[in-house]
């Protein structure tokens, strides 16, 4: 057995040799836990970098860092390689895509940040549109009158003021709430 070169975990098969960590247990030993010896210094380089030029194309060792969106006050740093990225798109189709599975679907995806690890969606199936929240959201709008998104996906807020937006003309199959906590009043006006 071989713990991928972190020399947080340890060389064990037995699960309870492993330690129960958060967040913050996460970041003050991101050095030590990623096994590809990528620091936090670099990685939180290439994240703000790409988060200044709005260009989300950039890897390093050939892993996709992105940042959390921080919605809690605390930033955090992933990495993602690109069999993790294939995973993690499938993973995330099968559970949100609406049957049949095997319909085309154009999905709005607006954040505060890109990242390829969520343009791996993308197939012959699928269309993934990013909506920058950098941007004002009237910008948006004729785009997503244009592309008539089948799933929108946005933080609460901003499927509220979408909702609330007299120019909007779309009627996705599902609407995914991210981000943040989407409250009741709020939802019914998304609803």
């Amino acid at each position: 057995f071989k713990n991928l070169n972190s020399n947080f975990y340890p060389n064990s098969l037995e699960l309870e040799n492993y330690p129960i960590i958060n967040k913050k247990i996460f970041m003050d030993n991101f050095n030590s836990i990623n096994s590809l010896q990528i620091t936090q210094d670099e990685a939180f380089k290439i994240a703000l970098d790409a988060e200044k030029s709005r260009d989300f194309s950039s890897k390093l060792k050939n892993v996709t860092v992105g940042l959390s969106s921080g919605t809690t006050g605390n930033r955090g740093i992933f990495l993602v390689s690109e069999d993790e990225s294939a995973l993690w798109a499938g993973y995330i189709l099968k559970r949100m895509l609406p049957k049949p599975l095997l319909q085309k679907h154009k999905i709005a995806f607006f954040l505060r940040s890109n990242s390829n690890l969520y343009e791996s969606v993308n197939s012959s199936l699928i269309s993934f549109s990013f909506y920058d929240l950098i941007n004002p959201l009237e910008n948006h709008i004729q785009k997503l009158n244009d592309t008539k998104p089948t799933i929108l996906i946005a933080p609460a807020q901003v499927l509220k003021l979408l909702a609330l937006n007299k120019d909007l003309n779309i009627n996705p199959i599902k609407i995914i709430s991210i981000a943040e906590v989407l409250e009741e009043d709020d939802k019914q006006i998304v609803e």
